[in-house]
């Protein structure tokens, strides 16, 4: 979620009335001097927090945003909550309701999850509790929430968080400065739920001392974080060279690395690709004696034992040559892929044609050499595939660099999707509203809803719907049906469905560590990282694409080195860096790279023609029929057609699940890739509309998307919906809730 500036001004606490003897004495008691979190709350709460009847420009606040709940004790102002306080309010029906003050510990998150205590859905809740400073003196609040929020401090209204869309939790948020006196001080916070997934707080108070520690940790941290993202880069020559000696490799920042991680040398290991054709050979290089693509394998120890690997690519091209732009543009635009995955190759591509000088008089970047060993290896070829792009060519060959430093076999160990047993599943066709089981005038009813939608938009999008495998609405709107758009994010869910196969065959456990296959990792301790962990974002890793992504044939050890700061199983913080991990995992495990898996045993097989994919976490484009066809196979369960591609029992493991069951300190619901999603029905509670109704099954799965792209598979009624989208546009939500209700109006029993 989008974080917002804050709209009201923060305020420091100088004077501050007095509170209550005889509260003080009964409530939670933190010491300053601990520099921790603080461990203990009264919690009173929910009460209600209803949308503004009458939303005014720059006021359109929540009702519980403002509303002081806490007048019975005295105001939010000046109140405490003791553990025998009770609060009461009057409900959406005028009746009067009374909550009772409840004790809560911080998790191993060290959160406040309100959802542990109260039905989650836009409430308010506080928590109080009392910090003992030896003496009068600044301190410092380091105060994280979702989704709004207030803090007091010994009665002083000190911050003051609201936007309308809410705010997602992030540790160290704000940063609110305080005066403490000597004693007892008051600490009341007050948390609104906007009715998202989350509503928790994180609450540390320091002194100055520590601050500083704090600080000094902090920065640990981010020079850490700056060593992950440190480059080696040629000192003398350049990525695209001529016969002749082997470029010097150093550190872009020599400095900030031994600053770092201390002194340490990096032994360097050549190798060069002697396949012909499209076939991929490895053997070390002494010299470079040959044209064509190499790769150097820098490896080192740092002084405190950790093992740093960087893996590069390098094109020597013949003395005197000069790239053939002409040649490398024609080879990129006849590659069958999204025209977003040829743009960046075709701006390296002109960057070459700029130069006008030989290589080896030039500085050639990676990506240059990437491209040109590309070209090497694709020029003679008759047809180009999806397989035969820069990136999935340099992937095939540092895969077989790794197999023969490490001796690992090449022989992949993950199989096609067998025949189905018995009669075969359904699969996508084209057929009538009344086979399908849905309104015959389905098509008409979709099709003003999409146009509508396009209207106010101003969006291309391209949809499918069907039910029971029978297609009742594939159409474009201002696109082409076989247009491939952006999926973002839903491409989590392509590839958690990849590992289905995995756990089917037995390749690799749920929960097991990664350390089994990925030697920089351990395999025990709080440390160890499982492919769970990896998929539901609970590593600590951050970010989508950090350090190349997937397609960094170092990023393991990238991702190894800041170890450190990952706190697996004790955070969720959405990512996209634990699925291109997970891809190092299962190409390791299966013995073939990762895109060559996608598309030999999952699209391939699967009748999928027009789609690419370059990251695990957020980059494949595809079209409605193709993604409309990965739905279909989670409908069916694992099987589609005549081949099972995985078995219900594997569907069942990458299902979405309580991630408390597995993670105590994290109260969520996540599968692999995939999630619940659920649509409340605007009628629920009226004219004996259950309160509980949902649009839909309540048994719905899928992912959202940044694009506003629409992956959804409702297992209750065997239903599909794929719409394919590359940007939201205006009204997106209006016309989405739209657009789902319709489908909901035309099922039929």
């Amino acid at each position: 979620m989008k974080r917002f500036a804050c709209h009201i001004a923060l305020a420091i606490c100088f004077a501050a009335p007095a509170v209550a003897d005889e509260l003080a004495s009964n409530a939670p008691v933190h010491p300053l001097s601990a520099a921790a979190p603080v461990q203990e709350w009264l919690l009173l709460g929910p009460f209600p927090n209803p949308d503004p009847v009458n939303p005014q420009p720059g006021a359109d606040y929540r009702a519980g945003h403002h509303a002081d709940y806490l007048s019975a004790l005295g105001g939010e102002s000046a109140s405490a909550i003791a553990p025998d306080s009770v609060a009461t309010y009057q409900d959406a029906n005028g009746a009067t309701q009374s909550v009772s003050a409840c004790k809560a510990h911080i998790d191993a998150a060290h959160k406040i999850d309100f959802k542990a205590y109260y039905p989650q859905g836009k409430g308010v809740a506080y928590a109080f509790a009392q910090v003992h400073s030896e003496k009068d003196q600044p301190a410092y609040c380091y105060f994280a929430f979702n989704d709004g929020a207030k803090l007091f401090v010994n009665g002083e209204q000190v911050f003051a968080f609201y936007h309308s869309k809410g705010r997602a939790l992030a540790d160290g948020q704000e940063l609110i400065p305080v005066n403490l006196r000597a004693g007892h001080n008051a600490i009341l916070v007050k948390v609104e739920d906007a009715g998202g997934r989350y509503w928790e707080f994180t609450f540390t108070i320091l002194d100055e001392a520590g601050r500083a520690k704090k600080i000094a940790a902090e920065s640990g941290v981010h020079d850490l974080r700056q060593f992950q993202r440190s480059k080696l880069v040629p000192q003398q020559g350049a990525f695209v060279f001529a016969p002749g000696p082997f470029p010097q490799i150093g550190w872009e920042d020599p400095d900030r690395v031994q600053r770092v991680m201390g002194s340490f040398t990096l032994q360097a290991t050549w190798i060069r690709d002697t396949g012909k054709g499209k076939r991929v050979r490895v053997a070390k290089a002494g010299s470079v004696a040959k044209p064509g693509r190499y790769a150097v394998v820098l490896e080192g120890t740092a002084p405190h034992g950790v093992h740093i690997r960087r893996e590069l690519t390098f094109y020597c091209a013949p003395q005197g040559w000069t790239p053939p732009v002409d040649a490398l543009r024609a080879y990129i635009g006849d590659l069958p892929v999204a025209q977003e995955f040829k743009a960046p190759w075709l701006k390296v591509a002109d960057a070459l044609a700029a130069r006008k000088t030989a290589p080896g008089q030039s500085v050639a970047g990676e990506s240059e050499a990437l491209l040109l060993a590309a070209f090497d290896k694709m020029r003679d070829a008759k047809t180009l595939g999806f397989t035969d792009t820069p990136e999935i060519i340099n992937q095939d060959f540092h895969f077989a660099v790794r197999a023969k430093r490490t001796g690992a076999r090449l022989s992949p160990k993950l199989d096609p999707p067998r025949k189905k047993p018995g009669a075969p599943a359904p699969v996508l066709r084209e057929g009538t509203s009344v086979e399908a089981g849905m309104a015959p005038d389905t098509a008409e009813r979709l099709r003003t809803v999409c146009q509508d939608w396009h209207a106010a938009g101003k969006q291309p999008m391209v949809t499918l719907v069907a039910r029971h495998g029978v297609i009742v609405y594939h159409e474009g709107v201002g696109a082409d049906i076989h247009e491939p758009m952006w999926l973002a994010s839903i491409t989590k869910a392509v590839s958690g469905i990849l590992f289905a196969q995995f756990v089917d065959q037995g390749l690799i456990g749920v929960d097991e560590p990664i350390g089994d296959f990925l030697p920089d990792f351990p395999k025990t301790g709080d440390k160890a990282i499982t492919m769970r962990n990896l998929f539901t974002h609970t590593t600590g890793l951050s970010g989508h694409g950090e350090w190349g992504g997937i397609q960094n044939p170092s990023l393991d050890n990238i991702v190894a080195n800041g170890l450190p700061y990952l706190r697996p199983g004790l955070i969720r913080e959405y990512n996209g860096m634990g699925y291109d991990l997970a891809g190092v995992v299962m190409q390791a495990a299966a013995r073939k790279p990762i895109f060559r898996l996608f598309h030999e045993n999952y699209f391939g097989p699967l009748g999928i023609t027009n789609t690419s994919i370059s990251h695990m976490g957020h980059n494949c484009y595809a079209t409605a029929f193709d993604l409309a066809r990965i739905a279909q196979l989670l409908a069916n369960r694992g099987a589609y057609g005549g081949l099972e591609f995985f078995s219900p029992e594997a569907f069942e493991a990458i299902q979405p699940k309580p991630l408390e069951q597995f993670y105590p300190s994290i109260h969520d619901e996540w599968g692999f890739g995939l999630v619940r999603l659920r649509y409340p029905d605007p009628r629920a509670g009226k004219d004996g509309t259950p309160p509980d109704a949902t649009l839909l099954g309540k048994n719905v799965m899928g992912h959202g998307a940044a694009s506003g792209a629409i992956f959804l598979v409702d297992l209750d009624h065997d239903l599909i919906v794929a719409q394919v989208r590359d940007e939201r546009g205006a009204n997106y939500d209006e016309y989405a809730s739209k657009f789902i209700q319709a489908v909901h109006d035309c099922l039929m029993q």
